[in-house]
């Protein structure tokens, strides 16, 4: 007699043996508990922490209604509720744009309501420098495509009849955001399982860096939402392994420093990509041999840096179009001239007329611990679980933690010495690249290894952590 077949497990949880507490709780400390005790920590207003949000955040309370609406129904509902909402899109919309659907419409819908009723507030970034510009064409060649996002988007706005340079320099913030999000949900069948793909989709979005596609006002949403989708789609194209090389990877990446200079310290992931196409897969019918891929590998690697060298030459030679600022931007450096921090030595400060102070760190100094510390507390302290996801990954698949690692360790590295100028509070957005690869790290380790409940409550939390970020900007900074 033959024996009884073995219990099938659901398509939608991980395995007994991959299944594990640890994992869990340890991400519940680092990404709930440890933001969550923060934000309180930094509450100074009047009556504490329930205290009614003022005038100026009208906005984000819708902001909040619609990432928590969307957190439950991605996450929360009953499985034949689900089920039902999935195939009726299915038949409207086609597989591809499962799920897709509705949190582009809500985002839509929500960004031209804010636009038509000029309600778009939101932290502060660096509006008061690139407001007065919004409707000026000029180049700044240090991130030259994030400039021009603002002016396309104040040609676009005037097209309805609407004419504001703040909305303009905040638009940018919600199409990049909706764009990263989008990917994240075509792309997450791929590269986790179809099972958990939009609540993975969610989990990237919202923990590492949400606050920069809610109207953040700056140069830099863009070159977050083309490094978050260049890596997506390294992922994607590591797990499907196409018989082409990685192009559309190079151009991604490519196009995000062209946005801001920043992300040139993400190429370390594109670096990484074209080794492993051109050492590590063996041939297949169409694909050339090694040697015969080295002229091609060659190229690939210019890809990442030529619009943005091409930039530069053009400010140098022609200037940038606008009087009074330098040919190359911020490329050599702050109001300092210094790019990094200084290794020794004193604190300089710079008290501008309007009452701004600008700083030049010193290395291990008070001023300097401190702000890197509130950095990855504010951030995305995730990054402090990296190494475990890394382990992990390595293990299951290691050309995807090496791609991601290469940028997650370049992006670190550029956050540690960078001289923010402004401060660690306002430049957070010029130092928070590394979020991304240590969250796409998270996502996949966190995806396969959490059982599926808790996997659902996590998302949940941390979205809602994710909004919580957003009012931290109205605080205190330590």
């Amino acid at each position: 007699m033959s024996a009884p077949p073995l219990p099938v497990e659901a398509a939608d949880s991980p395995s007994k043996a991959e299944a594990s507490n640890l994992p869990f709780w340890l991400a519940m400390a680092v990404l709930v508990a440890v933001p969550g005790s923060y934000y309180l920590a930094r509450l100074e207003l009047p009556g504490g922490p329930w205290w009614p949000l003022p005038e100026r955040r009208p906005a984000m309370a819708g902001f909040a209604f619609v990432l928590l609406s969307g957190t439950s129904l991605v996450c929360l509902p009953p499985r034949a509720w689900k089920a039902a909402l999935v195939a009726h899109v299915d038949r409207w919309t086609g597989s591809r744009l499962r799920g897709a659907l509705a949190p582009l419409l809500a985002s839509g819908l929500l960004g031209l309501l804010l636009v038509r009723w000029q309600r778009v507030r939101g932290v502060v970034g660096d509006a008061v420098v690139w407001t007065p510009f919004a409707n000026k064409w000029f180049t700044f060649a240090s991130e030259p495509l994030g400039r021009w996002m603002h002016y396309f988007a104040y040609r676009f706005l005037g097209f309805w009849g609407v004419h504001s340079n703040e909305l303009a320099v905040r638009l940018p913030s919600y199409l990049a955001g909706v764009a990263l999000f989008y990917v994240a949900l075509l792309t997450m069948p791929r590269v986790i399982g179809r099972a958990r793909s939009g609540s993975a989709a969610l989990f990237f979005f919202c923990a590492p860096v949400a606050v920069f596609f809610f109207g953040y006002p700056s140069t830099c949403p863009w070159a977050y939402g083309l490094v978050g989708i260049h890596l997506l789609a390294g992922l994607r194209y590591l797990s499907v392994k196409p018989n082409r090389a990685p192009w559309l990877e190079s151009l991604l990446i490519g196009l995000a420093a062209w946005s801001h200079g920043m992300a040139l310290f993400a190429t370390g992931s594109q670096a990484a990509l074209i080794l492993i196409w051109l050492f590590s897969w063996p041939g297949a019918p169409g694909l050339p041999g090694k040697a015969r891929r080295l002229p091609t590998a060659f190229v690939l690697s210019l890809i990442p840096f030529v619009f943005t060298a091409g930039t530069l030459l053009w400010c140098y030679k022609f200037g940038s179009g606008l009087p009074g600022y330098p040919w190359a931007g911020n490329a050599r450096g702050g109001i300092f001239q210094r790019i990094w921090v200084k290794w020794s030595g004193d604190v300089h400060l710079f008290h501008a007329p309007d009452g701004t102070v600008f700083e030049q760190f010193v290395l291990l100094g008070h001023d300097y611990d401190a702000g890197i510390l509130n950095l990855v507390l504010w951030l995305y302290p995730g990054v402090l679980l990296t190494p475990l996801a890394a382990v992990w990954l390595s293990r299951e698949d290691w050309k995807k933690a090496a791609f991601l690692l290469a940028s997650l360790l370049g992006l670190l590295g550029y956050a540690l010495v960078k001289n923010p100028d402004w401060g660690y509070e306002t430049d957070i957005r010029t130092l928070g690249l590394f979020a991304l690869p240590a969250g796409c790290l998270l996502t996949v380790w966190l995806s396969n290894t959490v059982e599926q409940r808790r996997w659902h409550l996590l998302v949940a939390l941390c979205s809602a952590s994710a909004f919580a970020f957003t009012l931290v900007p109205y605080l205190s900074f330590p």
